[in-house]
């Protein structure tokens, strides 16, 4: 049977009422797809919904959960829907990896928008940053605090390309570029730097202040963001605010 055509389900006719070569099953007596696909009118099957940053044409092509913050298609793209709420009273919302759900980021916690673009339709929802000013740490101590503080779970931060360090350079970090904030890399090889908490990737050349990392002292092992504008190295036991990545 085809689909939204009423089926009864017996011992053996599951399958055999509508059509499972197209992953229509009979679900309540109506030949429909499951929850993890959507029916198209061009293929006349059920096919997957799209994940985060995923294609879409239509809300109904995203996945669903049981999370209040669906996704949503915008731009041709599957996201969490905090788009369209103000960047700094709105629900902050980013995707979980993990869980497969959009969650809202931790309490002060906030996303951004790609290359400082305010009210644009890139807005990052993959992650959500914390920035912490009032107190200065040495590398394990503030990611100790990024991780346990009221549970978040949260990481140093990863700096993966220009565009975002100019983000938060712009928006997060937002006024503060005058402090230094700690990253997450730290290394036993002096001028070697990988992000910690991004696969161990390497630190992109184009992220580094002129003439850096250059390990001044002979001890300068973890990563720092300079006046909010590039990396720098720095030694271990220097105590700076930072940023903390929850994603």
């Amino acid at each position: 049977m085809p689909y939204n055509q009423a089926c009864v389900v017996t011992a053996n006719s599951l399958f055999e009422m509508c059509q499972d070569y197209a992953f229509i099953y009979c679900i309540g007596g109506t030949c429909l797809c499951d929850s993890s696909r959507y029916y198209d009118t061009t293929y006349l099957a059920c096919l997957p919904r799209s994940s985060h940053n995923q294609k879409c044409s239509s809300d109904l092509h995203c996945m669903t959960s049981a999370s209040t913050y669906q996704l949503t298609c915008k731009s041709n793209t599957c996201q969490c829907r905090n788009y369209d709420t103000d960047w700094l009273t709105g629900d902050q919302v980013y995707w979980s990896t993990s869980l497969k759900i959009c969650r809202l980021c931790p309490t002060g916690y906030k996303t951004g928008y790609g290359a400082g673009t305010f009210g644009s339709s890139n807005r990052i929802t993959n992650r959500c940053y914390g920035v912490e000013t009032n107190q200065i740490y040495n590398y394990n101590s503030a990611q100790s605090q990024c991780f346990n503080t009221n549970g978040n779970q949260a990481n140093l931060v990863t700096i993966r390309n220009v565009m975002e360090m100019e983000m938060i350079r712009t928006q997060i970090i937002n006024g503060l570029s005058a402090i230094n904030f700690l990253t997450g890399s730290i290394t036993t090889t002096y001028f070697s730097f990988k992000w910690n908490y991004n696969n161990n990737a390497d630190v992109q050349n184009t992220l580094w202040c002129n003439n850096q990392p250059d390990n001044s002292g002979g001890n300068q092992n973890v990563l720092i963001i300079d006046n909010g504008y590039c990396l720098d190295d720095s030694a271990d036991a220097s105590a700076y605010g930072f940023i903390c990545e929850k994603g």
